[in-house]
């Protein structure tokens, strides 16, 4: 099916299928697929990519005001819960514990919905906001599958202390009053930090739900995604079932590690990485495929 529109429509699309959503119609997406992977990894340029192939629909943005309701923006919504990257478990069960009633049931209907609108058999889903509540969405999405994109942490943490230090200083009253205020080097430590939690979060939810077994869970490198991005989408493609050639990509895909590696300061490159020497994986991580020690050694440069 030809795919045609405008970011004006797309934004008209996305308003109209959120007000039908109201409607309580028994709809749930067909063969739904999740972009995981911790912020500033790269899941936006893979998941647009995905979103240019034949038989794919991307569904615009994140949808993160939709998966967290009463939490998310964070300062707008005035929340009482620790931001994401200060304390992600917290964050993902008090937001999911305030979800309104038939929250679930609206969801599936605004991503089928979606779906439908453009006539795609199959649909990505993309939140950096979702990676701690992956069995949430495995019952929400019995044959949901999942792509992991990996990054590394270096350049992840700094480029997302960037970012969040920037909110940090517009509303630096509250996060004083909060006790959460934090220089840029602090951010970015605890950026790092995050970087293993999440990764390991993932693993680990991976290895709960039996993702690998049942073929439901692929794992990618960002730098490798970069240097040949046809041969992953490819793979991605079989990942999901989708046959044929890789469409036109659409756009250039770069590896911008290069800006981290071109700003940060030797001092807390140096912090970065002593961070990272001191992780370790939970009690459980030993036994799965892709090890603590390999994601590590990954990124040695």
């Amino acid at each position: 099916m030809p795919k045609t529109g405008t970011r004006f429509s797309e934004n008209r699309i996305v308003g109209l299928v959120r007000e039908l959503s109201r409607v309580p119609l028994p709809l749930t997406p067909k063969r739904p697929a999740f972009i995981i992977g911790c912020a500033r990894s790269g899941t936006s340029v893979l998941k647009r990519v995905l979103g240019r192939q034949p038989g794919i629909a991307a569904f615009p943005g994140e949808a993160n005001d939709w998966w967290h309701p009463n939490d998310y923006p964070w300062i707008e919504k005035g929340s009482t819960l620790p931001p994401l990257w200060v304390n992600p478990r917290s964050f993902t069960d008090g937001s999911l514990a305030s979800w309104p009633k038939n929250h679930s049931a609206r969801l599936k209907r605004m991503f089928r919905l979606y779906q439908l609108s453009q006539r795609q058999p199959a649909l990505i889903i993309k939140s950096a906001m979702v990676n701690y509540m992956l069995p949430t969405l495995a019952d929400l999405f019995p044959d949901a599958k999942f792509i992991h994109i990996v990054r590394d942490p270096r350049a992840v943490a700094f480029s997302y202390a960037i970012k969040e230090h920037k909110k940090m200083l517009r509303a630096e009253s509250i996060f004083r009053q909060k006790d959460l205020g934090r220089s840029f080097d602090d951010m970015a430590v605890r950026m790092t930090e995050f970087w293993g939690d999440t990764i390991a979060e993932i693993d680990a939810a991976v290895e709960r739900l039996g993702l690998r077994s049942r073929h439901a869970y692929f794992e990618c490198d960002y730098e490798a995604f970069c240097a040949d991005p046809k041969a992953v989408i490819r793979k991605i493609l079989m990942f999901l079932g989708q046959a044929g050639d890789v469409a036109d990509l659409g756009e250039p895909v770069s590896n911008m590690n290069h800006k981290f590696k071109d700003s940060v300061s030797m001092q807390l490159l140096q912090r970065m990485e002593a961070t990272l020497a001191e992780m370790r994986p939970p009690s459980d991580y030993s036994d799965h495929t892709n090890t603590w020690d390999q994601h590590l050694k990954n990124y040695e440069w």
